[in-house]
């Protein structure tokens, strides 16, 4: 046993990075842990014992967890997975299995993440004082609630009774009521892995990157970079066997170096670009996936010789940055990523976590 208090977080802001003359702009992340306090509220009782996700209901509402240790729990209590001294999310107890060590819980509340990760271990917090009133869902909340709970036990193959006094209580009155059989024709159970269980996007660029001439030509001129992406949100448009979304916020540098930009001169200039972008993923499967981005490059020059003023302002400014590519898996954190792109034209080994 031990004892809970709910505390504040607060967010950290980043500044811009600033160097000499030249203003480099990155793409800032921010990092939202959300959480809501109440210093008047009592500290509470609680236990932790570990827990798998088996099976999530198609409406992502509903969880089915195994209780690796049989604790065994209770319809109505409520429960907190965490993962690495971190709240992940927050349940509420609709129905336990003690034959298979498993339950159902219904999803309460987000901290860090919308879906959780069936291949992860999570310690599970069960609150045991403190209780709130009970709580009475509406017959929209309710009928939902039998739904999810009937297409985990119909896809799961657990041998439950077809009435349940709890969940059934707030179905209609048996005169409008749907036929039972019937029902579970229609029943589509919708059973499927994320393709896209990670957060985090780790890449090291190589190619060519565009810059325009003297003239005011396009060109493509070989350089390298890093990129650091982060999911914001998964599981948008698309959620089933076939194919899975995301989108991500990426920023990173690249550099790579001019010679000769004034023809008639010898001059040569290293530039680093600012990269910030907003990258829409599709992922196919697990090893494979599309995207496309926009955003924008903020150019200058970092060091140079033979330069002139009119050179310098040519090459600094902001550029569009806008295109696609493919994510190919390599190993089991590793990915292959080809980007075509009106701001260039890359190949990057990418790491996720």
């Amino acid at each position: 046993m031990f004892k809970l208090k709910r505390r504040y977080q607060k967010q950290k802001k980043r500044t811009p990075f600033h160097r000499q003359k030249f203003v480099f702009i990155f793409l800032s992340f921010f990092f939202f842990s959300y959480g809501f306090a109440d210093s008047s509220l009592p500290e509470i009782e609680a236990r932790t014992y570990p827990a798998e996700v088996e099976k999530i209901s198609s409406s992502y509402r509903i969880y089915l967890w195994k209780d690796l240790e049989n604790q065994g729990t209770q319809a109505g209590k409520i429960i907190i997975a965490r993962k690495n001294n971190r709240n992940q999310m927050a349940f509420r107890v609709l129905k336990t299995y003690p034959e298979n060590q498993t339950f159902a819980a219904k999803v309460i509340r987000h901290y860090q993440k919308t879906q959780l990760d069936m291949t992860e271990q999570f310690i599970i917090i069960e609150k045991l004082r403190d209780l709130p009133p009970d709580y009475r869902p509406t017959q929209k909340e309710a009928q939902q609630d039998f739904d999810d709970l009937e297409e985990l036990e119909s896809g799961g193959g657990i041998d439950v009774a077809s009435y349940d006094a709890e969940l059934d209580a707030s179905r209609q009155s048996p005169a409008t009521e749907v036929d039972e059989d019937d029902y579970l024709e229609s029943l589509e159970v919708h059973e499927f892995k994320p393709f896209d269980p990670d957060w985090h996007w780790l890449s090291a660029e190589l190619g060519l990157f565009r810059q325009f001439n003297f003239t005011g030509e396009s060109e493509y001129n070989f350089g390298g970079g890093l990129l650091y992406g982060l999911t914001i949100g998964k599981l948008i448009f698309l959620y089933d066997e076939v194919a899975q979304d995301s989108l991500t916020i990426e920023g990173g540098i690249a550099t790579y170096k001019i010679l000769n930009f004034q023809s008639s001169e010898s001059d040569s200039y290293t530039i680093l670009h600012g990269l910030g972008t907003l990258r829409y993923n599709v992922f196919l499967s697990e090893s494979f996936a599309l995207y496309g981005y926009g955003g924008l490059i903020y150019s200058g020059v970092l060091t140079g010789s033979n330069t002139t003023a009119e050179s310098i302002e040519r090459l600094t400014g902001i550029l569009p940055a806008f295109g696609g590519g493919l994510i190919f898996r390599i190993g089991p954190r590793w990915f292959l990523r080809t980007n075509i792109g009106f701001d260039r034209f890359s190949a990057s080994a990418m790491l996720r976590f």
